[in-house]
C-alpha cells in the first residue's frame, strides 16, 4: 500500500496538539508559534522537482523529470481517461493509476476523491540517478491503448520527511505513427577499422574489418533505454593493435562514453542477457575466443579445443543468447585448401547468479558453413543457426570467382547439439557440366540476412548471381526462403522484387509484424528504404510473401553538420541491428548502427541530378593514410503504431 503524502504531517501534527493541551495558552501559542516555524525551517530541504518530460513508442509510454534533494517517495500520478471527476484527486486531475518508487497501483475506492485507496499491480522500470528520474511503463497495464488520438494527464511528485514538492496537471497527448519514422541519427566515431592496410600499412589485409560481418551482434539496448555499441578499432599503447571499443548511449542525456576497449585478432561481438540485463563481450585476444561480462569486461578465455591455426586461418566466429540464458559461440576456420573444413560450434547456460556460467559443450559439423545467424533457443535446441557455404573454389568444384578463391553457394541450417542439417538454399549449379573446365566464373549465392520470428519460422535473404560459367548474369535477384525452425519444413520460396543488390535486413514489430530494412551504395545518394513484408495467400492455398514500400528515408541521412536536407556520405556494408530486433522487448523501436564511407559525396542532394557518380574506390580515403577510417553512425527507427 502506498504511502499517502499527508501522512508525515498528520502524524506530527496531532503530537504538537497533544503537547499543547498540558501548556498554559500563553505557552501555548508561543510554543504553537514556535512550531510552525522550527517546520517551516526543516520543510526547506533542497527538495525540489522540475523539467517534467514524456514520450512513447506503440508499446511503453517514458516518465523522466529532474530533482534535487533526498526524495523518500517518487510518485506519478496517471489519469488514463482524462476526467478529474473519477479516480483519486490529485493536482487538478482524477487518478486511475500511481506509480510510488517503481511500484504501479490502481485506484480501488467506490468513490472519487480524496480516499487513499489503491491495489498494487506490479513493478515498472524505474531508475533514479543524478538528480534524474526515469519510468518505463507498459501502456497496457495503464489503459493506454494505441490509438490516434490516445492521451493522459499527469502529476508528478516527490516527498521527503518534512516536505513534499508536485508537478501539477502535465497532459499528454501520445504520439501515433503510421509509418517507419528515423529518431535518431548520430555520429558516434570517424576511425571505424576497415580490412585494408591503415596508416603505415602495419595492418595485415585479412585483418576483420567493421563495414563486414553486419549479422553479428554489436549493438544493444538495455532495460533502462541505455545503448551499448561494439565497433572494431585500432587500439593498445600505441594506437595499432588489432582490437574492439565499447561505447554507451547514455538514455537521460544521448551523451556517448567510453566503457571498456581491448585487443582482438578477430572479430567481436555484443550480447545482452534476458535473464540478468548484464551486457558480454566475446573477442578474440589471442587468437582463442574469451568473454567478458560488464561493468569491467575482463576477458576470460573460453574453454574448448578452438583451432588457433595462423594468423590467415580466421575463426570468422559469431554469438548469440537465448530467452534461457544459452550462450553460444561458432567459429568456422579459413585458409584450409583441402576438404578438411570445418566449424565448430560451443555454448554454455548463463545462470540467475550472473557471471556464473553451466558446463560447456561443443560440436563440428564438417563443411565450413561461415557467416552464421546465431538464434539459441530455437524449436527446443540449444540454438539453430543459418549459414553460408564458404568454400575454396578446389575443394567446392567451381571455377574460381575473378581473383576471389572463396565461393559462396548455398544456405543450410544446423541445430545444436545434434548437428542436424537441412538446406534453406540449394547451390547454384553451372548451366551445363561440361563447361567447368573452361568457366571463369562460379555461381553465387550469398547470404545477406537471416531471422528466426517469433512464430518460429526461420527467413533467409541471399543475393543470386547465376553464371553461364563464363561471367555473372545481370539477372540479379534477392531470394527469400522461409522454413518451419523446428522441422525444416519449407514454407515459401521466392524473389523480393524489386531487390537486386544491397543489404537487407528483417525485424520484427510487437504486433508481429515483418519489415524488411533495405540500404544500398547508389551512383548518387545511399539508398535506404523500409518495407513491410506482407504475408500472403497463394492461389494454391499456400503461404506467400510480397514487399511493400512502408517509408523512403534515403534523404534523411545527413551530414552531421548540416542538417537533415543533405546528404553527403555512402553506407558501406551492413547495418548492425539491436537484438531482439524490435527494439527492447520488441518495442514499437529499432536501434541499429552503419558504417559510412570517409570520402562524402561531392555535392548536395538538393543538386543530385548535377552530382557526379561516387568515386566507390574513393570509399575508404584518398591514400593509404586514410584507408580504414570509417564513420560509424547510430539510428533508431520508430515502427509503426
Amino acid at each position: 500500500m502506498p504511502r499517502p503524502p499527508w501522512a508525515f504531517f498528520f502524524f506530527h501534527f496531532r503530537e504538537t496538539k497533544s503537547m499543547l493541551k498540558l501548556l498554559p495558552v500563553r505557552r501555548a501559542v508561543l510554543l504553537s508559534s514556535l512550531s510552525l516555524m522550527i517546520g517551516a525551517a526543516s520543510a526547506d530541504t533542497g527538495l525540489s522537482i522540475s523539467n517534467p518530460q514524456v514520450s512513447n513508442d506503440g508499446t511503453y509510454v517514458y516518465y523522466q523529470f529532474d530533482y534535487t534533494g533526498t526524495p523518500s517517495f517518487v510518485r506519478v500520478f496517471i489519469d488514463a481517461d482524462q476526467t478529474s471527476t473519477t479516480g483519486y484527486a490529485k493536482g487538478g486531475i482524477g487518478s486511475e493509476f500511481l506509480v510510488e518508487n517503481g511500484v504501479l497501483y490502481k485506484y480501488t475506492a467506490t468513490t472519487s476523491g480524496s480516499i487513499w485507496s489503491w491495489a498494487k499491480v506490479g513493478e515498472v522500470g524505474y531508475w533514479t540517478s543524478g538528480g534524474k528520474v526515469r519510468l518505463k511503463i507498459d501502456r497496457s497495464v495503464i489503459d493506454a491503448p494505441v490509438l490516434a488520438g490516445q492521451a493522459d494527464d499527469l502529476v508528478f511528485e516527490v516527498q521527503d520527511a518534512s516536505s513534499v514538492r508536485t508537478l501539477t496537471k502535465q497532459p499528454h497527448l501520445y504520439s501515433y505513427v503510421t509509418t517507419p519514422q528515423l529518431e535518431r541519427f548520430e555520429l558516434v566515431r570517424s576511425d571505424g577499422l576497415q580490412n585494408t592496410p591503415q596508416g603505415d600499412g602495419t595492418i595485415k589485409p585479412w585483418s576483420p574489418g567493421n563495414e563486414w560481418g553486419g549479422h553479428m551482434s554489436r549493438i544493444v539496448t538495455t532495460a533502462d533505454g541505455t545503448v551499448y555499441m561494439l565497433s572494431l578499432r585500432l587500439t593498445g599503447a600505441a594506437g595499432k593493435d588489432e582490437g574492439w571499443e565499447l561505447v554507451k548511449r547514455d538514455a537521460v542525456t544521448g551523451a556517448w562514453a567510453f566503457v571498456a576497449s581491448g585487443l582482438s585478432f578477430d572479430e567481436a561481438h555484443l550480447l545482452r542477457s534476458p535473464l540478468t540485463d548484464k551486457v558480454y563481450v566475446i573477442a578474440h585476444p589471442g587468437g582463442y575466443p574469451a568473454m567478458g561480462v560488464g561493468p569491467d569486461f575482463v576477458m576470460t578465455p573460453i574453454p574448448g579445443d578452438w583451432d588457433t591455426g595462423t594468423a590467415k586461418q580466421r575463426h570468422y566466429g559469431n554469438a548469440g543468447i537465448g530467452q534461457e540464458g544459452q550462450i553460444c559461440l561458432k567459429a568456422s576456420h579459413e585458409g584450409r585448401s583441402t576438404a578438411d573444413t570445418y566449424t565448430q560450434y560451443i555454448c554454455t547456460t548463463e545462470t540467475q547468479k550472473g557471471q556464473s556460467f553451466g558446463p560447456f559443450a561443443s560440436a563440428r559439423i564438417g563443411n565450413r558453413f561461415a557467416y552464421d545467424y546465431v538464434f539459441p533457443g530455437v524449436a527446443g535446441a540449444q540454438f539453430l543457426t543459418l549459414a553460408q557455404s564458404d568454400l575454396e573454389n578446389s575443394v567446392a568444384g567451381y571455377p574460381k570467382n575473378a581473383v576471389f578463391t572463396y565461393v559462396f553457394n548455398g544456405i543450410n541450417s544446423f541445430t545444436f547439439p545434434d548437428g542436424h542439417a537441412n538446406v534453406v538454399q540449394a547451390p547454384l549449379t553451372l548451366p551445363d557440366p561440361s563447361t567447368a573446365l573452361t568457366a571463369t566464373v562460379a555461381p553465387h549465392l550469398e547470404q545477406l540476412e537471416a531471422y528466426v520470428d517469433t512464430r518460429g519460422r526461420a527467413f533467409s535473404i541471399a543475393l543470386k548471381e547465376p553464371t553461364d560459367g563464363k561471367s555473372v548474369s545481370a539477372n540479379r535477384t534477392l531470394e527469400l526462403a522461409v522454413m518451419d525452425a523446428a522441422t525444416g519444413t519449407s514454407i515459401y520460396s521466392g524473389s523480393l522484387a524489386g531487390l537486386t543488390y544491397g543489404s537487407a535486413r528483417i525485424v520484427e514489430d510487437a504486433k508481429q509484424r515483418l519489415y524488411v530494412i533495405w540500404n544500398g551504395l547508389g551512383q548518387r545518394m545511399t539508398e535506404f528504404k523500409v518495407y513491410r513484408l506482407k504475408e500472403i495467400a497463394a492461389g494454391n492455398g499456400d503461404t506467400g510473401f510480397s514487399l511493400e514500400l512502408a517509408t523512403d528515408l534515403s534523404n534523411k541521412f545527413a551530414p552531421f553538420d548540416l542538417g537533415w536536407a543533405y546528404t553527403r556520405y555512402a553506407t558501406q556494408g551492413r547495418i548492425y541491428l539491436a537484438t531482439p530486433r524490435g527494439g527492447n522487448a520488441r518495442s514499437g523501436s529499432i536501434d541499429g548502427y552503419m558504417n559510412a564511407c570517409a570520402k562524402e559525396f561531392a555535392n548536395d542532394i538538393v543538386s543530385k541530378t548535377s552530382r557526379s557518380a561516387y568515386p566507390a574506390a574513393m570509399c575508404f580515403g584518398d591514400d593509404l593514410k586514410n584507408q580504414g577510417q570509417l564513420k560509424l553512425i547510430y539510428f533508431r527507427i520508430r515502427l509503426p503504431d
